[in-house]
């Protein structure tokens, strides 16, 4: 993710120079999403597929499989990547696509059950497992998915999947409430993206350890997730952005600073409206729906929860719902 930014330009340079060539649409809306601005994901995802006809048979299912997730249509996108494993049994990585599609739309034990056929034990499938674990709460089968990702990964010498199994590991140590083993996955995961140039897994561990010293209140959080949303707003990710903002809020309103809370949350809805990000525009209209009930601003809470849940419908995404959020993790 750290590179996302810097591909961009070349990449919306080349798409100009062959607007007609799918790959690369299908490449500029990989960073695209990246960079958390879901609307030109999907716009880029949608001309791939627009332009896939003359490809091979599994180009043109690849360029599906991705227009359906920017969409959000699970059942699409799920289908597609079903067929590509069906196709294509050798390729693990169509395997990850599908269990991560099932995990998102809800079906995470689907998911378990299909990464548990798997021959391949790469740890990207491993990874896959130890997500759809922590989305079923069994924090212990993720700390054991985790831990064989990792290893996996280190076997590999790939870096980056390391960092992504600490990652995953620390998550789960946190829900566990092992703290000190999910501080130092999380120290670790950072480690690693800052030696590799991964300046976003970078922030993205700060907010982690951000979130370990609030539960712990060891140590003063603030500041860590400032410097974690300095970071994310270098490098662009704007969904990074909005989740270090979501954290902000949390912290601020703690505190009974309801006027920052307010304005953290109302920067994040405003970049979840630009990016067409309905997930963050959900829980961000929740979150003010919170701080004005907090207020005594009934009218005001009544409004913007109704808002919420209404975008939530519209959208008919599960990763929307309000009731399926933490707000102030």
């Amino acid at each position: 993710m750290g590179y996302a930014q810097g591909a961009l330009d070349p990449l919306t340079r080349a798409a100009t120079a062959a607007s007609g060539y799918a790959p690369i649409h299908t490449a500029l809306a990989s960073d695209w999403s990246l960079l958390g601005f879901d609307g030109r994901a999907r716009e880029e995802a949608r001309r791939a597929l627009d332009n896939a006809s003359g490809l091979p048979r599994e180009q043109q299912l690849q360029a599906q499989g991705r227009y359906a997730e920017t969409a959000a249509d699970w059942p699409k996108a799920i289908e597609t990547w079903r067929a590509l494993r069906t196709f294509y049994p050798d390729r693990p990585d169509y395997t990850e696509h599908l269990a991560n599609a099932l995990t998102t739309s809800g079906k995470a034990k689907e998911a378990i059950a299909l990464l548990h056929s798997e021959k391949s034990r790469d740890a990207r499938i491993l990874l896959a497992e130890a997500d759809a674990s922590l989305a079923l709460s069994d924090y212990r089968a993720a700390v054991r998915a985790a831990t064989e990702a990792d290893a996996a990964a280190r076997r590999n010498s790939e870096r980056s999947l390391d960092s992504r199994a600490l990652a995953a590991r620390g998550s789960a140590y946190l829900g566990l409430s092992d703290y000190s083993r999910a501080q130092a996955d999380d120290d670790a995961s950072g480690a690693i993206s800052a030696a590799i140039g991964d300046r976003s897994g970078a922030a993205r561990m700060l907010l982690e350890r951000a979130r370990v010293m609030r539960i712990t209140s060891q140590g003063a959080a603030e500041p860590i997730v400032r410097q974690a949303l300095d970071a994310d707003r270098a490098i662009g990710s704007r969904t990074a952005t909005m989740q270090a903002l979501v954290v902000l809020h949390g912290i601020l309103r703690s505190k009974a600073d309801m006027l920052g809370a307010r304005v953290t949350q109302e920067e994040c809805l405003a970049i979840a409206r630009e990016t067409a990000n309905a997930g963050f525009e959900v829980q961000s209209l929740n979150n003010l729906g919170n701080i004005a009930n907090n207020t005594g601003d009934q009218t005001g809470a009544r409004r913007y929860y109704t808002a919420s849940l209404d975008r939530a419908r519209e959208v008919s995404d599960p990763r929307s719902d309000p009731r399926r959020r933490k707000c102030d993790q």
